[in-house]
């Protein structure tokens, strides 16, 4: 999708020469933010294959609180009043999630009764009037105000250097190991592929845009989107609650069998989905300085789907990522920037962001149709060499037994379902004679413990399981409770093994 984006800036520009200016551009990302905030949201949602209808009028509702507690009657203070909002829509994630997961109502039912019912708290709240004013300038700085140029740079230039550090060393930590990564010269591409887009937009940034006073400078709301998608790519990718939703997304009752507790994961999923949304809610009020009826719910509501998925989420879960909402989410706005400069009508705007949804999820059906993805129970009978734990979850299995799967590796089940018991069983002695061979030192200190890795030292249980997420299967023995990853394992969880 990042080749769409260029191919519609390309085409834009080459119709109209102001669409790659600097004062364009940096308003196309302002436009783009409270899309990309919703798309984000959604993306939790689309992940477990379910979807969140009432996320436009969440962020609304969310608006509402953040206003109605800054006015100079109520007296709140700014953070506060975000963190009072950002709570209440953390609070109508989670019942809507439990209605979704307890009661096992449609989230489609669900959602679209919770668009209906909080727009109706909304009017109320609004009231006659109509709209509220924020007169807080803090508040109105998030979606308006901007950094200084040379404070643009130090925080490019600090994040971008956290993110080169962090590579480097994992790339490092892999070769030290012995397992397989990028070769130093490819670590330092992509760390320069991170510097240069960094560096493209503070010089954006900084160019004077401004058309009777100065404006310069990098706009907080743009900080505030890297944010969030920087914690929610974490989340995601190196939490155990984001490779569960991954796991619970690309297969519900492998996930079920392996002892996650779909209930909770779910729910949680749609109180992040509501919470960002609230977070959307606070940029949208700061961009307008109020909040009153006029606000576009349907817009609010359509258009982070269509982002989400435009930017590569699929719609029947299980691949995703937060950065696909912002991708979507610039889509978007280019489209509905470019087509104004042109002098499209909203008509044509419609049409156009319409057509550009249905090739995007017409592609991502194709390749799932494409995809061979295995049933639960063909999963689950799986070679017996390889543990009573893998035959009953496949991928699933790996997500609770090493919490160290990834997102992309959902899929690796199907591969290995195919491989026969004697191939599987190859393939496991091979891996763990790398892993002795490369540690000989550490595993004669340990000789005692070093027939498996479920009874390696504690020190090696990380590489074990970046090998097991790899496609390793080991036999686990279920009589040593009492080393290694015995003692890694939760008490929650043991009762499954048995």
């Amino acid at each position: 999708m990042v080749a769409g984006l260029l191919l519609v800036s390309i085409l834009f520009q080459s119709l109209n020469s102001h669409f790659l200016t600097a004062g364009n551009l940096v308003n196309l990302l302002v436009q783009a933010a409270v899309f990309s905030l919703l798309a984000m949201g959604e993306v939790f949602a689309l992940l477990l294959g379910e979807i969140d209808l009432s996320i436009g009028f969440v962020a609304g509702l969310s608006a509402v609180v953040m206003a109605e507690l800054v006015q100079p009657t109520v007296g709140w203070p700014w953070w506060a009043a975000i963190v009072a909002a950002l709570a209440a829509c953390a609070v109508i994630g989670i019942l809507q999630g439990s209605l979704i997961t307890r009661i096992g109502l449609p989230s489609f039912v669900v959602t679209l009764a919770g668009l209906l019912f909080w727009e109706g708290v909304m009017l109320y709240v609004l009231g006659d009037g109509g709209s509220i004013l924020i007169q807080d300038n803090i508040i109105n700085d998030i979606g308006s105000g901007t950094l200084t140029k040379i404070g643009g740079w130090v925080v490019v230039l600090a994040v971008v250097g956290v993110f080169a550090l962090q590579t480097w060393r994992r790339d490092a930590r892999r070769r030290d190991a012995g397992l397989m990564a990028p070769p130093q010269s490819l670590t330092v591409a992509k760390i320069l592929a991170a510097l240069a887009p960094g560096v493209l937009l503070v010089l954006q940034c900084n160019a004077d845009r401004g058309v009777l006073v100065p404006v310069y400078g990098m706009p907080w709301v743009i900080l505030l989107v890297f944010a969030v998608v920087a914690v929610w790519t974490f989340v995601l990718g190196r939490l155990k609650f984001g490779r569960y939703v991954y796991a619970i997304g690309g297969n519900a009752e492998a996930a079920r069998r392996a002892g996650i507790n779909l209930r909770v994961i779910r729910t949680t999923a749609f109180m992040l989905c509501s919470f960002t949304a609230g977070i959307a809610g606070v940029v949208y009020a700061s961009r307008l300085r109020s909040i009153s009826t006029a606000l576009d719910g349907g817009t609010l509501v359509l258009y982070p789907v269509a982002a989400a998925v435009i930017g590569g989420t699929s719609l029947f879960g299980g691949r995703g990522k937060a950065m696909h909402g912002v991708i979507g989410g610039v889509v978007i706005a280019a489209i509905d920037n470019g087509m104004g400069l042109l002098g499209f009508s909203a008509a044509a705007k419609y049409i156009v962001t319409a057509l550009v949804l249905l090739i995007a999820v017409t592609i991502d059906a194709v390749a799932r149709r494409r995809r061979p993805t295995p049933s639960p129970d063909a999963v689950a009978q799986r070679a017996p060499s390889q543990g009573r734990a893998t035959r009953r979850c496949g991928a699933a299995a790996r997500v609770v037994r090493t919490g160290s799967a990834f997102p992309g590796q959902r899929h690796r089940c199907d591969e290995d379902a195919e491989l026969s018991a004697t191939t599987a069983t190859e393939r496991h002695q091979t891996l763990w004679d790398r892993v002795r061979s490369a540690h000989s030192s550490q595993l004669t200190a340990h000789s005692s413990q070093a027939a498996s890795p479920r009874s390696c030292p504690r020190h090696l249980c990380t590489l074990a399981a970046d090998l097991l997420v790899s496609g390793l299967h080991v036999p686990w023995p279920t009589d040593q409770e009492s080393t290694g990853w015995g003692r890694v394992r939760s008490s929650s969880s043991s009762s499954m093994w048995r």
